[in-house]
């Protein structure tokens, strides 16, 4: 989706660089550049919007593989603890 993104905001920008030319020109109409400029901003929005995606999912991936590690070392810790509060039990109910 970024790369999407990104290859359609160049693509725009060129569009806007040639309609610029053309409007000086006088090939294509003033309503024609606004409207090439236009789809440049909205671009750039998406491309911003779907980078920012990129980076909370990024985000959200890493605090999940920390949760799991935590997991992963709490559960051996746990088990210990449980195994030293059995056997403690044990030894004071004799």
């Amino acid at each position: 989706m970024v790369e999407d993104n990104d290859a359609q905001l160049i693509e725009a920008k060129d569009k806007a660089e040639r309609f610029t030319s053309l409007y000086a020109e006088g090939v294509i109409s003033k309503k024609e550049l606004k409207a090439s400029e236009k789809n440049v901003l909205e671009q750039e929005g998406s491309t911003q919007e779907a980078n920012n995606k990129l980076a909370d999912l990024k985000l959200e991936e890493k605090a999940i593989l920390r949760r799991l590690a935590a997991m992963k070392t709490g559960n051996k810790n746990t088990k210990n603890v449980s195994k030293k509060k059995i056997a403690k039990s044990e030894q004071h109910k004799q």
